[in-house]
C-alpha cells in the first residue's frame, strides 16, 4: 500500500512539473510576442495617430513628429514623448559640415 501511495505522490509531482513547465513556456512565447509587435508596428502606431491628430508629420525612421498644432506639446507629454520646441535641421545627420541655423520647431520624440 505504501508504495502505491508513493508512486501515486511521484505521479502527481511530476504532473505539476510539467503543468509549470507549459505555463512557464507560454509565459517565455508571450513575451517574446509582446516584443515582436512592439518592435514592429503596435506601439510605434500609437504615437503616429497621436502626431497626426494634432497636424503633426510622422517621421517613423526616427520616431518623431513634427509640427503641428500649438497642442503637441501637452499632447507628446502626456503620451511619453519627449518635446523640443527648437532643433537642428541636420539633427539627424551630425556630420553634416554644412547646416543652416535655424530651428525645426515642434517636435516630440518617442
Amino acid at each position: 500500500m505504501k508504495e502505491i501511495l508513493k508512486n501515486k505522490y511521484v505521479l502527481i509531482g511530476v504532473h505539476v512539473i510539467v503543468w509549470i513547465i507549459i505555463l512557464v513556456a507560454f509565459v517565455v512565447l508571450g513575451v517574446f510576442a509582446i516584443i515582436q509587435y512592439r518592435d514592429n508596428e503596435g506601439l510605434n502606431a500609437i504615437p503616429q495617430k497621436i502626431c497626426t491628430s494634432v497636424g503633426g508629420t510622422w517621421y517613423r525612421q526616427y520616431k518623431e513628429c513634427v509640427g503641428g498644432t500649438a497642442s503637441i506639446q501637452s499632447v507628446c507629454v502626456q503620451s511619453g514623448g519627449k518635446f523640443s520646441n527648437c532643433e537642428s535641421p541636420c539633427r539627424h545627420d551630425p556630420s553634416n559640415k554644412v547646416c543652416p541655423e535655424m530651428c525645426v520647431s515642434n517636435i516630440c520624440q518617442y
